[in-house]
């Protein structure tokens, strides 16, 4: 009884390792996304980053612009896009950086949402160096667990249409993202904005691990010969008010140092004073908001702003 437990036993991690090998080798062949249906000649504005650039550009009415952001991506998903979209006609990336984008995890491997991996992990899996850097391996559960779901069909490599198209078709749940019209607000709530603060944004501590990922990624996109634009997008007064002054000297001093450095532009939009009815809540914008940032933005990137902003190349 116990040998044909054994037996048993060994047969089905054979036959896992195997479904792993077979599947790890059509994700290994997976090409990256027809970048010609999503990304075209008059595009030369990548705004990449999370829920903040998503809904503070509105790319619909400019053809230089295309907008990918998506809600809660750092910057390793963030470079894994930059490669997918990237083609010579990019001059210049939208980045996102608020004062909030380096702080948490302090090392790789403590994205433990299986959802959020299993999503990522076929484009990780492009990209040999990224999937490294995520510091994803069998010892994390949550990994373990989105690649046997992979190696059996679910999801499939039809996932990659359901990443792109979902973009297209302004679905919010895509790898791709985007702007979508959200006119809603809900910045009347005045008491709830030190919950939504400390609950977020309380954690002060900048992660080198996350530091290094953005530094390594402008590095590429510097590399590429495109200028990055470091976006600190705009915040309600009620928020900006509960941040801590050292925290936001300490992060204004990174990006400066980044700029410096990499040749970039760090363009500070957080105290842009806009009304209420601007912001969907008090840390993002809504379409009214989008309306009046988005085209200061694409002037000063253009050059052709005669707004005085504060922004560094320095």
């Amino acid at each position: 009884m116990k040998k044909l437990f054994f037996n048993g036993i060994v047969l089905l991690v054979l036959f896992t390792i195997s479904l792993s090998i077979i599947s790890f080798t059509n994700l290994r062949n997976i090409k990256p996304l027809d970048k010609e249906n999503f990304i075209t000649d008059s595009v030369t504005i990548l705004a990449i980053g999370d829920s903040h650039i998503q809904y503070a550009l509105r790319d619909n009415s400019y053809p230089e612009l295309l907008n990918i952001a998506k809600g809660g991506e750092g910057y390793l998903f963030n470079n894994a896009k930059f490669r997918l979209f990237n083609s010579s006609e990019i001059k210049h990336v939208i980045l996102a950086f608020n004062y909030f984008s380096l702080t948490g995890g302090d090392k790789p491997g403590e994205i433990t949402d299986a959802s959020i991996i299993r999503t990522y992990l076929p484009v990780l899996n492009l990209y040999p160096d990224l999937f490294e850097k995520s510091g994803l391996n069998l010892k994390n559960k949550a990994y373990l667990s989105s690649y046997l779901n992979l190696n059996l069909g679910f999801p499939s490599k039809e996932i990659f249409n359901d990443f792109f198209q979902g973009g297209l078709n302004g679905n919010n749940i895509s790898f791709v993202g985007g702007y979508e019209n959200y006119f809603n607000s809900n910045i009347n709530k005045l008491t709830d904005v030190k919950n939504r603060h400390d609950r977020l944004y309380g954690n002060y501590s900048i992660g080198n691990y996350n530091l290094e990922l953005l530094r390594s990624f402008i590095k590429e996109m510097n590399e590429n010969n495109i200028e990055v634009i470091l976006y600190n997008a705009p915040c309600h007064h009620l928020f900006i008010n509960l941040t801590s002054e050292i925290h936001i000297r300490k992060m204004d001093s990174i990006a400066f140092s980044l700029c410096k450095d990499y040749n970039a532009r760090y363009i500070n939009h957080y105290d842009l004073n806009l009304p209420d009815s601007c912001f969907t809540d008090f840390d993002h914008l809504n379409s009214h908001g989008a309306d009046i940032v988005t085209p200061i933005l694409i002037d000063i990137i253009k050059g052709s702003s005669k707004i005085a902003l504060k922004e560094s190349n320095h």
